[in-house]
């Protein structure tokens, strides 16, 4: 093993949301300023001509205590051990040109100092392409069932993963702390891993975090990937920024996993700058962050998966879920989302989509407004941004999401394939004093606590099924505004769709019911629907009423040889079939010339009455 020393580095962070600064790669070190010289030319962390001061551990006292050559074995708080470190280094390399490992021990009593201090350290900087250099520190406690008192290692910079492989692993009941900067998987010529790893209550607290730096070059370098492995009641705390992938095609992950619930305090977090980020919490941790993007530039994805009862993400500040990238976040089994500010999902133009997902019990909470969508003036963006709520179509509890100033969905008038999305199961509730559709698309089955302003397209159903409105609703008609209902029989909510209001309903725009046999349905003359229910009245009418296409394409109509008929009536709205039973189609050939003018005068009055 050889170890060089690398001089202290600073590396600013800039703020949240397009001013951080992404990370440079790390300089060559400066012998004058380092406590291990390699004055004797041979890289030899054993052989004291590398040292300035002190004095390294003698292979006799390595050999007594059975350690490799190729460890370093830091502790001056027992006696017996060599003590490389009595005070403090100004830098640390571990594992440059060769592998290279060092464990750090701690007596957790109150009296003993902290066994390792350091300025900037590397773990893993394997300067030569080829060599995909080792680097790897372990701290661990004499007593791991007593919370530390003081840090296991205190450094000013950490830096894991530069070209060579890095890890550095808290044992239970340590405590790593960095005053400024820790960086995970550099990365510009060599493929590599990196990742800091804590378990059984360990901690780590550090100014800035970044996990994914870069990528590999053209030349030789291929995807590197950084990761940051927090479990079993451990904590990591971050006081100023959180960057997972900021370098373009680099990736960044943070994972809780098994044992007690671990916590994540995080700071204004980016996952997602220009590679990959993303964040999962599992097993009932806890996700806190500031200000946060998913998917922050062109090149982006970023996201954030919360799984399970009594995980929980709570969110100050402003929410971005996809700023010009694609972002996700997903709550399922039973998770929940605590935000306080105003939540945007896709809202730039140029976004690659967005999208939030509620499943299986799982709840979320806004104290703002939340934007689905860019705004109509910008236009819209070249993926569908969408909320889902409740994702199964068994109902095994409520998935709630609740908003306190509203919700905005957008899209452009006569741009509904890539209109922003509200989607609901029969298991979803929404509550919030008003939701707001301006050409966007509200779909699906489930309740929504609150008033419905509607401009766009209004689909009833997850295909049949049921939607409340404990509110009221209102349809403002132009070319652009559908309202759809899926008809599959002639049984309510489980074979065609059905609205229904607590308040008024005020209509307009285009009515469309959308047949299908592919259930065996055979449209009958005096067929029923009832379509929409308001208990405190229905107001205004459907421009007009029509059967489209359907699932059998331009023969619907004629095959069946049924019209369509609306009703209004003071609390509700019923759409009637009108005529004759099923009537085959002879070929155009053999109708006589005023058979195809009935026709003709049909078609017209049916179109007419549309």
């Amino acid at each position: 093993m050889r170890f060089s020393i690398v001089s202290v580095m600073v590396i600013p962070m800039g703020l949240l949301c397009g001013a951080h600064t992404a990370l440079a790669y790390p300089p060559a070190p400066d012998p004058a300023t380092c406590t291990w010289t390699a004055g004797g030319s041979d890289s030899d962390w054993f052989n004291g001509a590398n040292w300035s001061t002190p004095a390294p551990p003698t292979a006799a006292q390595s050999a007594s205590l059975g350690i490799p050559s190729a460890w370093a074995i830091i502790n001056p708080n027992t006696t017996g051990f060599p003590g490389s470190f009595p005070g403090a280094a100004a830098s640390l390399c571990v594992g440059q040109g060769d592998d290279g490992l060092v464990h750090v021990y701690q007596d957790p009593a109150p009296a003993k100092p902290t066994p390792l201090t350091t300025g900037t350290a590397w773990v893993g900087y394997g300067q030569d392409p080829a060599s995909n250099d080792v680097g790897r520190v372990d701290l661990y406690s004499l007593d791991s069932g007593t919370a530390p008192t003081v840090p296991t290692w205190s450094c000013t910079d950490l830096h894991v993963g530069c070209d060579g492989d890095g890890m550095v692993k808290a044992n239970a009941g340590t405590w790593l702390d960095v005053s400024g900067t820790t960086a995970i998987s550099y990365g510009d010529a060599y493929y590599s891993d990196a990742k800091i790893e804590l378990v059984q209550n360990a901690q780590l607290t550090t100014q800035s975090l970044t996990v994914g730096v870069t990528a590999g070059a053209a030349t030789g370098g291929g995807d590197r990937t950084g990761c940051l492995y927090v479990s079993d009641g451990s904590s990591c705390t971050v006081t100023q920024d959180t960057v997972l992938g900021d370098g373009p095609g680099s990736r960044g992950d943070i994972h809780t996993w098994i044992g007690a619930p671990a916590t994540l305090t995080l700071g204004n977090l980016v996952a997602g700058k220009q590679g990959n980020g993303s964040v999962y919490v599992s097993n009932g941790g806890q996700l806190n962050c500031g200000p946060t993007v998913l998917g922050e530039q062109a090149t982006a994805h970023g996201q954030v998966i919360l799984d399970g009862a009594g995980t929980t993400a709570n969110v100050t500040g402003r929410l971005d879920i996809a700023d010009i990238g694609h972002g996700y976040f997903q709550a399922r089994d039973g998770a929940a989302v605590n935000h306080v500010g105003d939540c945007y999902i896709a809202a730039n133009p140029n976004t690659a989509g967005g999208n939030i997902e509620l499943s299986d019990s799982s709840t979320w909470t806004t104290t703002g407004h939340m934007y689905i969508g860019g705004n109509p003036t910008d236009g819209d963006a070249p993926g569908r941004p969408s909320v889902y709520v409740g994702e199964s179509w068994q109902t095994t509890g409520d998935n709630v999401l609740e908003v306190s100033q509203g919700i905005t969905v957008y899209g452009q008038a006569g741009n509904e394939s890539e209109a922003a999305e509200l989607r609901l199961r029969p298991d979803a509730v929404v509550r919030t004093p008003l939701v707001t559709v301006d050409y966007g698309l509200l779909k699906g089955a489930g309740t929504i606590e609150g008033n419905v302003d509607h401009r766009g397209i209004f689909s009833v159903g997850t295909s049949p099924g049921l939607l409340t409105i404990d509110g009221d609703l209102t349809v403002s008609g132009d070319g652009n505004t559908r309202s759809t209902f899926s008809v599959w029989g002639t049984t309510p909510i489980t074979e065609y769709s059905h609205c229904h209001v607590t308040g008024e309903a005020q209509l307009d725009g285009t009515m469309e019911c959308l047949f299908d046999d592919r259930w065996g349905y055979v449209p009958q003359a005096g067929d029923t629907f009832t379509i929409l229910t308001a208990d405190r009245g229905v107001f205004g009418t459907y421009d007009n009423g029509w059967w489209p296409a359907g699932r059998l394409g331009d023969d619907l109509f004629p095959v069946y040889g049924l019209t369509m008929d609306v009703q209004y009536e003071q609390d509700r709205v019923i759409v009637r079939l009108l005529g004759g039973g099923p009537q085959p189609i002879p070929e155009p050939s053999s109708l006589p010339i005023w058979a195809l003018g009935l026709l003709g005068l049909a078609w017209y009055a049916w179109r007419k009455r549309r």
